[in-house]
Protein backbone atom coordinates (compact mmCIF):
# COMPACT_ATOMS: atom_id res chain seq x y z
CA UNK A 1 0.00 0.00 0.00
CA UNK A 2 2.55 3.20 -1.26
CA UNK A 3 -0.46 5.05 -3.54
CA UNK A 4 -4.35 6.13 -2.98
CA UNK A 5 -5.77 7.95 -5.81
CA UNK A 6 -7.96 11.21 -4.75
CA UNK A 7 -10.29 12.54 -6.69
CA UNK A 8 -10.63 15.75 -4.77
CA UNK A 9 -13.85 15.63 -2.90
CA UNK A 10 -13.92 17.37 0.19
CA UNK A 11 -15.64 14.13 2.49
CA UNK A 12 -13.78 10.86 2.29
CA UNK A 13 -15.42 7.73 3.90
CA UNK A 14 -13.30 4.82 4.37
CA UNK A 15 -14.40 1.48 4.18
CA UNK A 16 -13.52 -2.29 5.04
CA UNK A 17 -13.32 -4.40 1.82
CA UNK A 18 -14.16 -4.00 -1.71
CA UNK A 19 -18.15 -5.61 -1.15
CA UNK A 20 -18.91 -2.93 1.66
CA UNK A 21 -17.04 -0.19 -1.09
CA UNK A 22 -19.27 -1.17 -3.54
CA UNK A 23 -22.51 -1.74 -1.64
CA UNK A 24 -21.97 2.17 -0.43
CA UNK A 25 -21.18 3.78 -3.77
CA UNK A 26 -24.69 2.22 -5.30
CA UNK A 27 -26.11 3.65 -1.98
CA UNK A 28 -25.06 7.22 -2.44
CA UNK A 29 -25.28 7.31 -5.62
CA UNK A 30 -29.13 6.93 -5.07
CA UNK A 31 -28.79 9.29 -2.24
CA UNK A 32 -27.67 11.70 -5.14
CA UNK A 33 -30.41 11.53 -6.72
CA UNK A 34 -32.53 12.65 -3.89
CA UNK A 35 -29.93 15.24 -2.52
CA UNK A 36 -27.00 16.24 -5.10
CA UNK A 37 -24.74 17.17 -1.81
CA UNK A 38 -23.92 13.47 -1.27
CA UNK A 39 -21.70 13.66 -4.55
CA UNK A 40 -18.99 15.24 -1.78
CA UNK A 41 -18.21 12.06 -0.95
CA UNK A 42 -16.13 9.65 -2.23
CA UNK A 43 -15.77 6.14 -1.03
CA UNK A 44 -12.49 4.31 -0.35
CA UNK A 45 -11.51 1.00 0.45
CA UNK A 46 -8.89 0.91 2.93
CA UNK A 47 -8.69 -3.18 2.93
CA UNK A 48 -9.06 -5.42 6.18
CA UNK A 49 -9.63 -3.53 9.34
CA UNK A 50 -5.56 -4.48 10.30
CA UNK A 51 -5.04 -2.29 7.68
CA UNK A 52 -6.52 0.96 8.67
CA UNK A 53 -3.93 2.46 11.31
CA UNK A 54 -1.60 2.12 7.59
CA UNK A 55 -3.64 3.45 5.44
CA UNK A 56 -4.89 6.67 7.69
CA UNK A 57 -0.92 7.48 7.70
CA UNK A 58 -0.14 6.82 4.08
CA UNK A 59 -3.74 8.67 3.10
CA UNK A 60 -2.72 12.05 4.50
CA UNK A 61 0.58 12.23 2.64
CA UNK A 62 -1.17 11.94 -0.98
CA UNK A 63 -1.60 14.44 -3.37
CA UNK A 64 -4.69 16.35 -2.94
CA UNK A 65 -5.47 15.29 0.92
CA UNK A 66 -5.40 19.21 1.42
CA UNK A 67 -8.54 19.45 -0.36
CA UNK A 68 -9.92 17.16 2.37
CA UNK A 69 -12.38 18.63 4.92
CA UNK A 70 -13.55 15.82 6.81
CA UNK A 71 -13.29 11.61 6.54
CA UNK A 72 -15.58 9.09 8.24
CA UNK A 73 -14.81 5.16 8.72
CA UNK A 74 -17.18 2.46 8.60
CA UNK A 75 -16.49 -1.12 8.82
CA UNK A 76 -18.15 -4.53 10.31
CA UNK A 77 -18.84 -4.92 13.94
CA UNK A 78 -17.99 -8.56 14.17
CA UNK A 79 -18.67 -10.59 16.99
CA UNK A 80 -17.35 -7.70 19.71
CA UNK A 81 -18.82 -4.13 18.83
CA UNK A 82 -16.86 -2.90 21.72
CA UNK A 83 -13.56 -4.26 20.57
CA UNK A 84 -14.27 -2.85 17.00
CA UNK A 85 -15.08 0.52 18.30
CA UNK A 86 -11.73 0.25 20.25
CA UNK A 87 -10.05 -0.56 17.20
CA UNK A 88 -11.10 2.25 15.30
CA UNK A 89 -10.30 4.86 17.83
CA UNK A 90 -7.08 3.46 18.25
CA UNK A 91 -6.46 3.64 14.43
CA UNK A 92 -7.60 7.15 14.65
CA UNK A 93 -5.51 8.07 17.61
CA UNK A 94 -2.63 6.54 15.62
CA UNK A 95 -2.59 8.16 11.88
CA UNK A 96 -1.38 11.21 12.67
CA UNK A 97 -4.19 13.34 11.23
CA UNK A 98 -5.50 15.87 13.34
CA UNK A 99 -8.72 14.67 14.88
CA UNK A 100 -10.94 18.36 13.80
CA UNK A 101 -10.68 16.25 10.32
CA UNK A 102 -12.54 13.92 11.28
CA UNK A 103 -16.29 14.10 11.15
CA UNK A 104 -18.61 14.77 14.03
CA UNK A 105 -19.62 11.53 13.70
CA UNK A 106 -15.97 9.87 12.81
CA UNK A 107 -17.27 6.04 12.18
CA UNK A 108 -20.23 3.50 11.77
CA UNK A 109 -20.11 0.18 12.99
CA UNK A 110 -22.13 -2.34 10.50
CA UNK A 111 -25.10 -3.81 10.88
CA UNK A 112 -26.73 -0.45 13.06
CA UNK A 113 -27.16 0.72 16.25
CA UNK A 114 -29.98 -0.59 18.11
CA UNK A 115 -32.77 1.90 18.99
CA UNK A 116 -31.30 2.53 22.24
CA UNK A 117 -28.43 3.85 20.45
CA UNK A 118 -25.90 0.68 21.49
CA UNK A 119 -24.18 -0.96 18.49
CA UNK A 120 -24.73 -4.17 17.86
CA UNK A 121 -22.40 -6.71 16.58
CA UNK A 122 -22.84 -8.01 13.20
CA UNK A 123 -21.81 -7.65 9.51
CA UNK A 124 -22.93 -6.16 6.12
CA UNK A 125 -24.57 -9.09 5.41
CA UNK A 126 -26.91 -8.82 8.70
CA UNK A 127 -27.71 -5.53 7.46
CA UNK A 128 -28.67 -6.82 3.80
CA UNK A 129 -30.72 -9.56 5.30
CA UNK A 130 -32.66 -7.06 7.37
CA UNK A 131 -33.26 -5.08 4.39
CA UNK A 132 -34.90 -7.94 2.61
CA UNK A 133 -36.32 -9.18 5.20
CA UNK A 134 -38.08 -5.90 5.69
CA UNK A 135 -39.27 -5.71 1.81
CA UNK A 136 -40.90 -9.40 1.80
CA UNK A 137 -43.76 -9.37 -0.69
CA UNK A 138 -42.67 -6.37 -2.90
CA UNK A 139 -40.64 -6.11 -5.86
CA UNK A 140 -37.50 -6.61 -3.93
CA UNK A 141 -37.94 -9.51 -2.07
CA UNK A 142 -39.78 -13.30 -3.35
CA UNK A 143 -40.95 -14.11 0.61
CA UNK A 144 -41.13 -17.72 -0.41
CA UNK A 145 -37.41 -17.43 -1.84
CA UNK A 146 -36.43 -15.88 1.28
CA UNK A 147 -38.05 -18.08 3.70
CA UNK A 148 -36.92 -21.37 1.59
CA UNK A 149 -33.52 -20.34 2.16
CA UNK A 150 -33.35 -19.83 5.78
CA UNK A 151 -35.01 -23.40 5.73
CA UNK A 152 -32.31 -24.86 3.76
CA UNK A 153 -29.66 -23.29 6.23
CA UNK A 154 -31.87 -24.53 8.80
CA UNK A 155 -32.16 -28.08 7.30
CA UNK A 156 -28.12 -28.03 6.59
CA UNK A 157 -27.66 -27.09 10.37
CA UNK A 158 -29.93 -29.92 11.60
CA UNK A 159 -29.00 -32.98 9.52
CA UNK A 160 -25.23 -32.44 9.87
CA UNK A 161 -26.05 -31.74 13.99
CA UNK A 162 -23.58 -28.60 13.75
CA UNK A 163 -24.05 -24.78 13.66
CA UNK A 164 -22.58 -22.59 10.85
CA UNK A 165 -20.47 -19.65 12.47
CA UNK A 166 -21.57 -17.47 9.82
CA UNK A 167 -24.90 -17.92 9.46
CA UNK A 168 -25.66 -14.80 8.21
CA UNK A 169 -22.96 -15.14 5.14
CA UNK A 170 -24.78 -18.32 4.30
CA UNK A 171 -28.12 -17.48 4.54
CA UNK A 172 -27.79 -13.96 1.75
CA UNK A 173 -25.50 -15.86 -0.25
CA UNK A 174 -28.56 -18.75 -0.59
CA UNK A 175 -30.94 -16.36 -1.17
CA UNK A 176 -28.74 -15.16 -4.09
CA UNK A 177 -28.37 -18.67 -5.83
CA UNK A 178 -31.93 -19.46 -5.47
CA UNK A 179 -32.38 -16.66 -8.02
CA UNK A 180 -31.87 -16.00 -11.74
CA UNK A 181 -30.99 -12.33 -11.35
CA UNK A 182 -28.56 -12.49 -8.13
CA UNK A 183 -26.46 -16.24 -8.17
CA UNK A 184 -23.01 -16.48 -8.02
CA UNK A 185 -22.90 -12.45 -7.28
CA UNK A 186 -21.30 -10.74 -4.08
CA UNK A 187 -22.80 -8.35 -2.80
CA UNK A 188 -21.22 -4.90 -4.20
CA UNK A 189 -22.66 -6.82 -7.71
CA UNK A 190 -26.04 -7.48 -5.57
CA UNK A 191 -26.30 -3.87 -4.73
CA UNK A 192 -25.26 -2.67 -8.41
CA UNK A 193 -28.65 -5.08 -9.80
CA UNK A 194 -30.74 -3.34 -7.50
CA UNK A 195 -31.22 -6.30 -4.83
CA UNK A 196 -31.99 -3.75 -2.18
CA UNK A 197 -34.42 -1.34 -1.64
CA UNK A 198 -32.62 1.75 -0.88
CA UNK A 199 -35.64 3.47 0.68
CA UNK A 200 -35.41 0.75 3.53
CA UNK A 201 -36.27 2.49 7.30
CA UNK A 202 -33.07 0.18 7.79
CA UNK A 203 -31.08 2.33 6.58
CA UNK A 204 -32.44 5.34 8.14
CA UNK A 205 -29.17 5.31 10.16
CA UNK A 206 -26.72 4.75 7.66
CA UNK A 207 -28.55 7.74 5.89
CA UNK A 208 -28.17 9.75 9.42
CA UNK A 209 -24.78 9.34 9.56
CA UNK A 210 -23.57 9.94 5.39
CA UNK A 211 -25.73 13.31 6.11
CA UNK A 212 -23.55 14.08 8.99
CA UNK A 213 -20.37 13.73 6.59
CA UNK A 214 -21.32 15.78 4.52
CA UNK A 215 -22.95 18.78 6.70
CA UNK A 216 -19.18 18.41 7.81
CA UNK A 217 -18.18 20.00 4.51
CA UNK A 218 -20.64 22.92 4.99
CA UNK A 219 -18.82 24.51 8.32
Amino acid sequence: MSKISLNGNPALLLCEGIDEAKFLIYYIQYLIKCDSSFNKIEVLDFGGVRDLTKYLQILSQQDGFEKVRTIAIIRDAENDWEAALQSVENSINHSGIDKKLFSDRPYYLLPMPKKDGVWQNGTLENLCLDILNMNVNDNFVNYSTLNYSRKYIYNIEKKNNYNLSRQHKNLLHAYFSATNRFVNMKIGEAARAQAFDWDSKNLSNLREFLNVLVDCCRE
